[in-house]
């Protein structure tokens, strides 16, 4: 598993304008090895839904960037201990998981500018409720056209869920060979979670970057708060609009280096009100 995290190729994602990808595989997908990489990171992607109950449970991520975006440094987690990944993987500070827990990894994959990716959490339970709609990943379970995410933590009897009371959702990237890893989105999907399932204090690490002194997270506000409401039945959280002035700009663990555990998701998120709609971005995102 370490030589294969080590091994993944990084591609950083931009909003501004460089020379668009030409090339393409024999299945029409983009040549990842044709895609630029711009000289500094200014956007990323986004989480765009959660729908935290039921065996229908989902996560959504967009990508608003100009940029197709390489998935496979990409990761999910539900656990406040994901920031440990590099020394986890190192033996030197173990991510403690319980059984309804992940911290997975996207396949190699890409998510093409002004698109969606629908992770189920249950395959099965996905498709039988929104038989319309094809999820790209699935966490746990087979669908048809889906691919699996890579469970980069196994726990005994996974049944990885998201906890419907309230619980920190990350987007987070590591390129397998450093020590730390960098935020690209956090939400607390709900109202008032239990500590063990909010979001986490950062603390230092001594990763896989081959040295043995460990390595220092910057401050993180943790002024993100939490949803209004928990969110019932089929409904689900929705982003309503991109994160702009609601978050601390510089000096956060931010993959663009904002603090993504400052985002005043009150403001930008809903709170649940509406019935999940797994795939449809709102206009306001784009």
């Amino acid at each position: 598993m370490v030589s294969l995290l080590r091994g993944v190729l990084v591609v950083a994602l931009c909003s501004c304008k460089f020379h668009p990808p030409t090339d393409t595989g024999s299945d029409g997908a983009i040549d990842v090895s044709k895609i630029d990489t711009p000289p500094g990171v200014t956007g990323h992607l986004l989480l765009t839904e959660i729908q935290p109950n039921g065996n229908f449970e989902f996560i959504e991520i967009y990508n608003p960037t100009d940029l197709p975006v390489d998935l496979s440094t990409y990761y999910l987690s539900d656990s406040n201990e994901y920031w440990k990944l590099s020394a986890h993987i190192a033996g030197t500070s173990l991510i403690n998981l319980i059984s309804s827990d992940f911290v997975v990894q996207f396949p190699p994959s890409t998510l093409a500018p002004d698109a969606v990716a629908v992770v189920a959490m249950d395959g099965p339970g996905f498709v039988a409720e929104y038989g319309t709609v094809t999820p790209r990943y699935t966490i746990r379970g087979q669908a048809s056209g889906a691919m699996q995410m890579i469970n980069v933590i196994p726990v005994t009897a996974q049944q990885s869920t998201i906890t419907d009371s309230g619980e920190m959702v990350v987007l987070f990237q590591w390129d397998g060979v450093s020590d730390l890893v960098r935020d690209v989105d956090l939400v607390v999907a709900g109202n008032s979670p239990d500590p063990a399932n909010a979001p986490a204090p950062k603390q230092d690490v001594d990763g896989v970057d081959g040295d043995i002194k460990s390595s220092s997270y910057a401050h993180d506000d943790f002024s993100i708060g939490d949803m209004a409401t928990d969110a019932g039945g089929k409904m689900s959280f929705k982003r309503l609009m991109r994160e702009g002035t609601n978050e601390r700009r510089g000096g956060g663990n931010g993959i663009t280096g904002d603090d993504e555990t400052s985002e005043q998701q009150r403001l930008t998120w809903d709170d649940a009100s509406s019935i999940g709609t797994p795939g449809v971005i709102p206009l306001t995102l784009r």
